[in-house]
């Protein structure tokens, strides 16, 4: 399935300031692997050493919350997906 992957301003920064990528995957946690596949500098922001998706992390899926219990959740064609890293400041 062709998804697009929305992703924030800071960690689009990381690719060369594209906003978007296409991936192909049949659920969610597989378009994250492929995208970071894709996008190496990527990976340290999402995944933590263990290869789960960091806890600041935020991932909707046609603007609808999936994480973190939802990665398995599948996907079709032309779903999208937004990455949002969560900042709290003070």
């Amino acid at each position: 399935m062709s998804v697009i992957i929305h992703l924030s301003p800071s960690l689009s920064g990381l690719i060369g300031q594209q906003t978007t990528v296409e991936v192909n995957g049949t659920d969610v946690r597989e378009c994250l692997r492929r995208l970071v596949d894709s996008f190496p500098a990527l990976r340290p922001r999402l995944f933590d050493a263990d290869g789960e998706l960091k806890s600041y992390i935020e991932i909707y899926v046609n603007q609808r919350s999936c994480y973190p219990h939802e990665l398995t959740r599948p996907v079709e064609d032309g779903d999208r997906i937004q990455i949002v890293e969560a900042i709290a400041g003070g």
